[in-house]
This record gives C-alpha cells, structure tokens and sequence, in this order.
C-alpha cells in the first residue's frame, strides 16, 4: 500500500532516468532536471530510496507520510457532503407546497468547498442551467459505463459570439480541474447575469467539458484516489485504462507508451476512446463557430503551457502565443500572487516533458488560434499536496482561472474587434 510522498531534486538527466527506475510511481504530470520529481512509495521503498538520493547528494525530502490518511480524509468529507445534498432535497420536497425552505444555522449552501462525485457534479450544472437562461446543458457523449459527457454552454444563444472551448478532469485523479472550473463556471454566470462583462466574458460563447473523464474520475472515489486513465478494459492485458490526454491524432505515439500497464498507455489508435471521439465530434459540430481558443485544465505544477508539447519545433505562432499567455500569467500572479510559469512543454521540461498525442497540440492543428494546457497548483500554506489538494482550496485556484481567463477572453476580445 503506498503511504509515504518523497520529492527529489534531479541535477541531471542520469539522476532522472534513477528515479524512474524505481519502483515507485512519479506523480508529476511532467518531470525535467532541475525540477522537484514527487513520488509514491511504500515506507520501505521511500527509506532506501532516500537514503541513495542522499549518497547521490540529491536534496531529497519527505513531503506526505501518511498519504493514505490524506485519501480517507478526502473521502470521508466527499460523502458527507453527498449525505447533507440529499438530506437538503428531501427537506424541499417536503416544503414545495408549504412554506418556503430554508436551512436553519448556517443559512444558505456553502458553495465549492468540497468535491463532488459525477452525479453531485452534474446535478450543480443542471441547477445552474435551471436558474439562468443564458446556461444550457446538452449531452454530447456516453462513456463505456454509460455515463454521460455533458456540455456546458454559456452565451451560446448568441450565434454570432467567437468561442472559448475549455475542457477539464481528463484525466482522473485531479480533482482540483473539475472543481475549480465548475467555481469559474458559478462564478462567471453570476457576473454575467448582473449585466458585467462586456469586452470579455460576455463578448464570447463559452463551451465547456466539466468533467472529460467520468467513469475515471467515480473509478478515482470509489476504488484508486491516483487512478488517472479511462476504464477501458485492454485485449490481451490485465491492465486497464487508456491516457486520453495521448489518444489524439498530432504526434500520436511520439512520447507515449504502447504498453496498457503504463499511465500514459496512449491505446490502440487515436481516437479510440469514447471521451477523446466525444471531443472530436463536438468540435466537428460546432466547426463553422469562430472557435478563439481552447483550453485544457489539468493538475498539477504551476505551468501554462503551449505548443509544441512533444517536440523543441516551435509553432509558427509561438510568439503571438506566448505574448498572450506572459500576459494573462502576469495578471494572475499580479492579482493573486499565484505564479504559473507559461512555455512550451520543452521550455518547462526539457526533453522530459514531451508528450504526443495531446489535446492543446490537437486543438491548434484545427486551426484554432491559440490553444493552452493548464497544470494548476499543488501546494497552499501547508506545503505540497500533489492531487490531494485539499477542498479548501477550491475557491482559491477557482478565482486563479476566473482573473486568468477574463484576462484572456478581454485580450482575445481585442483581436477580434480588430479582424
């Protein structure tokens, strides 16, 4: 059972290539030399690793000893927090045709300070969709579980608006991606129906997959708090699961493995999963739209990355894409003190950090201008969490993504009018 989180410090890339023959499991999403590596380890594992990391003269440290207490703690508040929602719709329906409900104590729902499993999720944007007008909820797909990919649009009654398209929780275990944009979402909305806006958010159809990986994400509740793939079940493995951030087509198999065991097993071709088809065929649909920008929200490690993510190639629009992410990136740390370091995957990384078959490559090979993954943070005032990041953080890296993409929709806002 792993219980123990060491990070490494790698000076070279031998150092890094040590790491990974370990027998533990590397939590980043990216690692690079010169950049702290988190890994999963039994007790014993995590002594000896550390004891060699120290003959190597690598600063190495314990960041989690009781990792398995921070997963129950996670859980445990999670189904209380499902306990209290449907104590909450029973008190309602007992009062619809009497008086008004309202909860004694505290007063009204604490919003966003915990984490929702699919159905919780679900049901926020569909109350979110049943109050405002200008929110609508369609299902675009169905995953091998057969639950539903939803959409979230905003705006889109104007046809005439560009979009943003922005896509998170692909990838299970990182909890903190749904949760902060269903806080951007809630946030937004509130704004927009306060008639605010105007030049950013409102001058734009917001398109929105909240959560791309449900049957992941409930398999992360129920089962594994670091499961990260999809459920497919692989012929010829007992492995399961797909990476669906390396099942699309630009640089598919480039930086990726073939093996099912693997957690970034890429599949059997691009697109052959359910979610990643999904996202392809919904963006087909909506192809004739004036698509501005696409974003995936990912965790963790303060980065906004661009392409090209699996090559040191530039993208022929680099610097009219980095010029704008050095922008918006600024904002944020300006406005909330959070830095995110904006690159490319090599600028970040170096050759570590290459990964083909990703959605912000794909997303610019459809001809959309300017297409960003985002790895959110992983520490508070407490240290490193990793994908633990508590739920009180909710509200914090929410509002990092509501100033960052109000900066973004405000600069791309200018484009537009200038086009």
């Amino acid at each position: 059972m792993f219980s123990v989180v060491l990070e490494i410090l790698p000076k070279t890339e031998e150092d890094l290539r040590w790491i990974q023959s370990s027998s533990c499991q590397i939590l980043n999403e990216r690692v690079g030399v010169m950049r702290p590596v988190q890994v999963l380890c039994s007790r014993s594992i995590a002594n000896q690793l550390k004891k060699a990391a120290k003959k190597k003269n690598l600063s190495v440290k314990y960041i989690a000893k009781h990792f398995g207490e921070e997963v129950d703690m996670q859980e445990r508040m999670m189904q209380k927090e499902g306990k209290r929602l449907n104590r909450k719709r029973r008190m309602r329906r007992k009062y619809r045709n009497g008086r008004k409900y309202r909860k004694k104590g505290k007063g009204r729902r604490k919003r966003h300070e915990t984490f929702l499993d699919v159905k919780l999720m679900y049901e926020f944007y569909e109350s979110l969709g049943s109050k405002y007008d200008i929110v609508k909820i369609d299902t675009i797909g169905e995953t091998l579980e057969d639950r539903d990919i939803k959409i979230v649009k905003i705006n889109s009654a104007n046809a005439e608006l560009p979009v943003i398209f922005i896509d998170a929780g692909v990838h299970a275990r990182e909890w903190i991606s749904p949760a902060a944009v269903m806080f951007f979402v809630d946030k937004m909305v509130r704004m927009l129906m306060k008639g605010k806006g105007v030049g950013n958010f409102a001058s734009f159809q917001w398109h929105i997959i909240p959560l791309g990986n449900p049957d992941g994400y409930q398999f992360s509740i129920d089962k594994d708090r670091m499961w990260r793939k999809n459920r497919q079940a692989n012929k010829g493995s007992d492995c399961e699961g797909v990476d669906i951030n390396r099942n699309f087509p630009k640089a598919y198999g480039i930086a990726s493995s073939k093996n099912p065991c693997d957690e970034d097993y890429r599949g059997t071709d691009a697109f052959s999963e359910k979610e990643s088809s999904t996202m392809r065929d919904y963006l087909e649909q909506i192809k004739d739209k004036r698509i501005m920008a696409a974003i995936s929200v990912h965790s963790y490690g303060n980065v906004w990355i661009f392409p090209w993510g699996y090559t040191e190639e530039q993208h022929p629009e680099k610097a009219r894409i980095s010029k704008l992410a050095y922008k918006v990136v600024n904002t944020i740390r300006f406005m909330t003190g959070e830095i995110f370091v904006p690159g490319t995957a090599y600028e970040v990384f170096g050759q570590w950090g290459f990964a083909g078959g990703c959605t912000d490559d794909w997303y610019i090979s459809l001809g959309i201008p300017y297409s960003f993954t985002i790895e959110l943070p992983e520490r508070d005032a407490d240290g490193f969490h990793g994908f633990l990041l508590p739920p009180d953080n909710i509200k914090r890296v929410g509002k990092d993504l509501y100033i960052g993409f109000k900066r973004m929709s405000a600069l791309l806002f200018k484009e537009v009018k200038k086009s």
